[in-house]
């Protein structure tokens, strides 16, 4: 079995680059034994993305994986007791918080 091709960021710029520094702390934490966040998508797409993530320098931040555990659970809190809710997320990046367990949640390409 071949490995998934490499997808090329080397020429993002600007927001779209910064997206992936999202994406590599959640990859990085979800990588952790002890880490507080799971989340096999970032750490695949991590994978997959051919970019030079140590530009980003150190990318064990602590404060992004609180907020991004923080975000989830209360995200998951509300489903839960609202199951026919819908949450529409808006400018997320790359933010890839357990899209297995979220399947009401809906990201539009764009809002007119």
């Amino acid at each position: 079995m071949s490995s998934p091709q490499k997808i090329d960021g080397s020429t993002l710029t600007g927001v779209s680059e910064t997206a992936l520094m999202t994406l590599q702390v959640r990859a990085s934490e979800a990588r952790r034994p002890d880490g507080i966040i799971e989340d096999p998508v970032a750490v695949e797409l991590v994978d997959r993305i051919d970019f030079d993530f140590a530009k980003f320098g150190y990318s064990r931040r602590s404060d992004m994986a609180m907020r991004a555990l923080a975000f989830d659970r209360a995200t998951l809190a509300y489903l839960r007791d609202h199951p026919e809710a819908t949450v529409v997320a808006l400018a997320e990046g790359l933010q890839t918080s357990s899209i297995e367990s979220r399947p009401a949640m809906s990201e539009p390409d764009a809002v007119g």
